[in-house]
């Protein structure tokens, strides 16, 4: 099972990511440098350790398509997505440590109303 994201650190763009069923992950780090639009996706799905997305910072949008987090029940914080600014949809589910959206930019346009 997937431990880590390290050796990812040079990547600076991507058309999607996806973290899917690694329950082994408590962090993002690794990513750090990916940046600006992600433009078919970020799906965060059925992570129970994920603890930290902080990772996150430096992305500005997902213009295409979904910014998910799903089934992260470790998850206590979004602090790393403060940064985005324009996404096509937002899905935020099954997080019951979440009880507080303020980490996200006043100025977020969401797209896709459906």
């Amino acid at each position: 099972s997937l431990t880590s994201l390290s050796g990812l650190d040079s990547l600076h763009s991507a058309l999607n990511f996806y973290v899917w069923v690694c329950s082994s992950i408590t962090s993002l780090n690794g990513i750090n440098q990916l940046r600006g639009d992600i433009p078919y996706g970020i799906s965060l799905w059925a992570n129970p350790n994920l603890t930290d997305v902080s990772a996150l910072q430096n992305i500005t949008a997902v213009t295409n398509a979904k910014f998910e987090i799903n089934d992260c029940s470790s998850l206590s914080n979004l602090n790393g997505i403060q940064n985005l600014n324009n996404i096509s949809a937002l899905w935020l589910t099954n997080l019951p440590l979440i009880t507080n959206l303020s980490v996200f930019n006043t100025a977020l346009n969401i797209t896709n109303s459906n």
